[in-house]
């Protein structure tokens, strides 16, 4: 498929954008869109409420006291919402995605761009947002999708009081030419290529909002508060990966950002909802009086649902989930959280991804019943001479060890500490295959490790070491395990030295002192 001409519609429009959905976020882009300078077409699913836009200048109903740019346009039809608009922001609730695509979808101009500011996952089909749009596009139609995600309250937006948010979308160039068509001082929006992460992190955070204002609402103070938030960030951070988000995205402003600010936020409605719920109140109450959306009651069924469909532990969406749709008292589902069998800190979905497989992970203890892989081993491999057959560099890979004098599939670079140009990865020893470190000093290139470095090796030694004769110096780039001669003249894993420097001159000093 053809890339999408995005920077040629957005000079032939005039730099038109169409902001899809009325609400308090929808109005607040479309707000901050025109104050840049855009042309502004906003679409509003009731007619009063674009007949007050178009007149007072107001949103009373989701913005008041805002008053609106006339730079903006609101509209009720389909048609005339992306009628020459090389830029589309969706900002409608999530359960209505579908429905709203539907109908705009088939006006959307050729080459267009469109960002998903909403944010959840459709129930039943467990889909994301850009998911819904890709699925309802015209076959053939040539367009970049992104999601825009991050800690920012529709209200300070509106303000314009400083925000910073995240944009991801897979087609880099339309990625950098939104993020410039909307940036500004007062709204940094930063790129990644993770789509799914940051509308898995903008989906997830609402249903933990809830689970946060229970907590508050039953009055079990800041040390469950932050506890329930460092466990949420862990549950999101699992089921993300387990549909293909990067786990770094879940660190940053659409996932721990998002989380915190609505979390604690006075302006959240998913928290506002939760800390009703602890007070005792029934949801039923709760949501009648209540004209804005809180995307976390319906997203709790789907998040729930997508969890047991991928089979990732997920207790405290779980728990939400049953507060919300089984009846199950807040207090008792506290109780649930708070008594479940002791385990490990790093969740098993991440565990299986990120981590090492197998063995003893480092820092983590034995896993039982998993096979024996070398790379997890915490004691340094014994030693050899030889030069590795193969290397197949940029760090250790997860998976299976490698076949001997094989070549393993290629991961990101990492440099070691003291080597600003070492690399690590997997080669051929002897006829095994061990982790390995290619190391690089100017033109020269060699071999540097007579024992396998090992990720897990501690690099404080345990024992003071004697100072290694002139012979046996270690590497210059080395920081881990090597192997030292002996006194009885074979070789034998010690901690590394590091290269001290005094002035001009340099020498050799015990690792830690």
């Amino acid at each position: 498929m053809p890339a999408p001409d995005f920077e040629g519609l957005w000079k032939s429009s005039g730099g038109t954008v169409a902001v899809v959905g009325s609400g308090a976020w929808g109005t607040a882009l479309a707000l901050h869109a025109a104050r840049l300078g855009h042309r502004v077409t906003l679409w509003a699913r009731r007619a009063e409420i674009a007949d007050r836009i178009n007149s007072d200048r107001e949103n009373p109903d989701f913005l008041p006291g805002v008053r609106l740019d006339r730079s903006i346009t609101a509209v009720c039809d389909p048609a005339r919402a992306v009628e020459g608009a090389a830029l589309v922001i969706w900002a409608v609730p999530s359960h209505g995605m579908r429905e709203v695509a539907r109908a705009v979808l088939p006006h959307l101009a050729e080459g267009a761009a469109q960002v998903s500011a909403s944010k959840g996952i459709e129930d039943q089909t467990f889909l994301t947002m850009s998911e819904i749009l890709a699925s309802e596009s015209p076959p053939g139609r040539v367009t970049a999708v992104g999601a825009l995600s991050g800690p920012s309250f529709a209200m300070e937006v509106a303000r314009g009081l400083p925000t910073a948010v995240t944009l991801g979308m897979t087609h880099a160039p339309t990625a950098r030419l939104v993020q410039s068509l909307l940036s500004a001082p007062v709204f940094r929006i930063y790129t990644t290529g993770d789509l799914r992460g940051v509308e898995m992190g903008g989906a997830l955070k609402n249903v933990y909002a809830i689970a946060a204002g229970i907590c508050d609402g039953l009055e079990l103070g800041l040390n469950a508060r932050a506890a329930f938030l460092t466990r949420s960030l862990s549950e999101m951070t699992a089921l993300a990966g387990h549909m293909g988000a990067r786990p770094l995205t879940l660190s940053g402003l659409s996932g721990m950002g998002d989380l915190i600010l609505t979390a604690t936020g006075g302006l959240s409605r998913n928290r506002q909802v939760g800390l009703r719920l602890g007070a005792g109140e029934s949801l039923d109450d709760i949501l009648a009086g209540r004209r804005d959306v809180a995307e976390g009651v319906r997203n709790a069924r789907s998040v729930w649902g997508t969890a047991m469909a991928r089979k990732v532990s997920m207790p405290v969406a779980r728990e939400v989930y049953r507060v919300l749709y089984e009846g199950k008292s807040p207090r008792q589902g506290m109780v649930d959280l708070l008594t479940r069998k002791l385990k490990d800190e790093v969740h098993p979905e991440v565990r299986e991804r990120y981590l090492w497989r197998g063995g003893a992970l480092p820092g983590h203890g034995p896993q039982p019943g998993a096979a024996r892989d070398p790379r997890a081993s915490l004691r340094p491999a014994p030693p050899c001479r030889s030069r590795p057959a193969r290397f197949a560099g940029g760090g250790i890979p997860p998976g299976p060890a490698p076949p001997a004098g094989g070549r393993a599939p290629s991961a990101p670079a990492g440099a070691l500490p003291g080597s600003p140009r070492a690399s690590r990865g997997w080669g051929s020893w002897a006829g095994r295959s061990t982790p390995c470190i290619w190391a690089t000093w100017g033109p020269r290139r060699r071999w540097r490790a007579a024992t396998p470095w090992t990720p897990s090796a501690s690099f404080r030694p345990r024992s003071p070491p004697t100072r290694p004769a002139r012979s046996s110096r270690p590497s210059r780039t080395a920081c881990g395990w090597w192997s030292w001669p002996s006194a009885g003249g074979g070789a034998s894993a010690r901690p590394t030295w590091r290269l001290g420097s005094r002035g001009p001159a340099t020498r050799w000093t015990p690792w830690g002192r």
